[in-house]
């Protein structure tokens, strides 16, 4: 009696070791066929950012590396319920306390803030330096302005008022304004 619940147990364990195995080669077949379904995204919603589409396959590019790389790329970008695993990603996240994601801090009341980086201290300098450099440009044309009216140029831009704009005396009746 003994020896035949032995058995059993044996056989039952057997039994359980190749249904799970199954199970687990049922689902990695399962699953690599679908993911040959094309379902591809060009542009991702949540991570606002385009996808990598697939790659052109030719021998060249599997000669020099690149298609692999490309596919690689591919593969990360375009693969089945993408968005979910997106979304448990970030989940999980922010059940561990990180509050940054590829660049994009979460504030309060779930407002989505852009990281800013550090200035480029060569680019302000150069900025700061057209800046000032057209500062003195401008006080340049502002005084040959000033030393035109001086010199009777009034009298060229008379018909125009103070605003810019042509007096109202040279609008047709059309589209005199009033």
């Amino acid at each position: 009696m003994k020896q035949r619940k032995q058995k059993d147990f044996k056989q039952g364990r057997a039994y359980r070791r190749k249904t799970a195995a199954l199970l687990f080669f049922g689902m990695l077949v399962l699953i690599s066929l679908l993911e040959l379904i094309p379902l591809e995204q060009e542009f991702s919603e949540k991570e606002n950012r385009p996808l990598a589409t697939r790659p052109k396959l030719s021998l060249e590019h599997v000669a020099d590396g690149s298609f692999m790389a490309q596919y690689e790329e591919f593969r990360q970008d375009q693969f089945l319920v993408r968005n979910l695993w997106v979304s448990m990603k970030n989940q999980m996240d922010l059940l561990i306390g990180k509050r940054e994601s590829g660049g994009v801090f979460k504030g309060r009341d779930a407002y989505l803030l852009e990281a800013v980086a550090a200035a480029d201290q060569e680019k302000v300098k150069k900025v700061l330096g057209a800046d000032s450099d057209f500062a003195k440009r401008l006080d340049a044309v502002a005084s040959r302005a000033a030393d035109n009216a001086k010199a009777g140029a009034a009298s060229a831009s008379s018909k125009y008022n103070s605003s810019g704009n042509l007096a109202n005396s040279y609008l047709s009746r059309y589209n005199f304004r009033g």
